[in-house]
């Protein structure tokens, strides 16, 4: 066996012979620490074991004895194990949360039947609210979509209360379809 600064060294310089070598030598060893760390599948460990060594390639610090650099391949390992767990954990919460979402914004096909008749009663009402003339129109939209009450829009036309009311009672019964639309739609 080599001595740990010498490896280290190769290692670091990018010699494949000394990181097969030290591969093959702490394999088995890594993959008990990954074990031990998640009790974790041989899949998972793998995974585990595959970031420790490019996380040693990339940053192996020079060590003067096998203590040492036991110590410290060790510790990558169970930090890695931690790292691949916590991002499981969080990929399982943004998989629950896309579901959750993915669930809420289901429509039934009831729900698509429903929200296609609203559509085609609007474009119906639409139609016919554009044969009104321009006062009924104004009257509608004071009524309906600004809240006005019928006082409100009585004071401001200068009519009674009563006469507000009848004129729209009357819009209605005009913008009610008839049977043979059979929207059954109620103003």
């Amino acid at each position: 066996m080599e001595d740990v600064p010498e490896l280290c060294k190769r290692i670091r310089s990018g010699d494949t012979q000394a990181f097969e070598a030290f591969y093959l030598q702490w394999f088995d060893r890594a993959f008990l620490l990954a074990r031990k760390a998640t009790g974790r599948d041989e899949s998972f460990c793998f995974d585990v074991i595959q970031e420790s060594m490019l996380k040693l390639i990339q940053s192996l610090p020079v060590l003067n004895h096998q203590r040492a650099f036991d110590a410290w391949f060790s510790k990558v390992i169970y930090s890695t194990s931690r790292d691949l767990l916590r991002k499981e954990i969080r990929l399982a919460k943004r998989e629950q949360k896309a579901i959750t979402v993915h669930e809420r914004t289901e429509v039934s096909q009831s729900q698509v039947s429903s929200i296609l008749e609203d559509e085609e009663r609007m474009v119906w009402l639409e139609k016919k609210i554009k044969e009104l003339t321009l006062e009924e129109q104004q009257l509608l939209q004071q009524r309906f979509f600004l809240g006005r009450s019928l006082d409100q829009i009585a004071r401001g036309l200068g009519i009674s209360g009563y006469s507000a009311r009848s004129r729209v009672k009357r819009l209605i019964k005009k913008l009610k379809p008839d049977s043979k639309d059979g929207y059954g739609f109620q103003i």
